[in-house]
């Protein structure tokens, strides 16, 4: 397996994480996924394939990266960085939600808890709890997730706004 362009390979010991950053070449599967990160405008969250080697014949699978909030970024300069960089790292899918009060639809990064997390995993990351329509809570919205993405059209929000959670 050979380390696509400008990606960082991570080898954990379930499989090996390749990670991409805002711009640089990655594979055409990641296209739609990265410009939907773009729009969080946080470093935090990044494109990535997910090598899973108990099935070394199936093809990987796209997820988001999401680091947390309070943990230095892996130096995208270094192609294969120490596994240590990945400490509290969620495997995260972008997923359209409705809020089950006012019907409002979201696009939101939601954690995939069927994927080993090293480190602290969830737990070091703040989660958006209700709709930020609405804002009812989670219990009643069913809008919980690592971020809000906005709409295209919002797309020029402060930086760090994926990182306030909703009240």
């Amino acid at each position: 397996m050979s380390l696509p362009p400008r990606a960082q390979r991570f080898t954990l010991p379930w499989g090996v994480l390749d990670v991409f950053t805002t711009g640089s070449p990655m594979p055409p599967v990641l296209h739609t996924m990265a410009t939907a990160l773009t729009r969080l405008n946080s470093p935090r969250f990044r494109p990535s394939l997910l090598h899973f080697g108990i099935w070394p014949d199936r093809p990987p699978v796209p997820y988001v990266a999401v680091w947390p909030p309070d943990m230095p970024m892996p130096d995208p300069g270094e192609p294969e960085p120490d596994p240590s960089g990945l400490d509290g790292v969620v495997f995260a899918e972008i997923h359209a939600l409705t809020c089950r009060v006012c019907a409002a639809h979201v696009e939101a990064v939601r954690p995939d808890l069927g994927v080993p997390a090293p480190g602290a995993g969830l737990s070091a990351h703040r989660l958006v709890n209700a709709c930020p329509h609405c804002r009812t809570a989670s219990s009643r919205s069913r809008i919980q997730a690592l971020a809000l993405i906005p709409p295209p059209d919002h797309a020029d929000r402060p930086p760090g706004h994926a990182d306030r959670p909703t009240p």
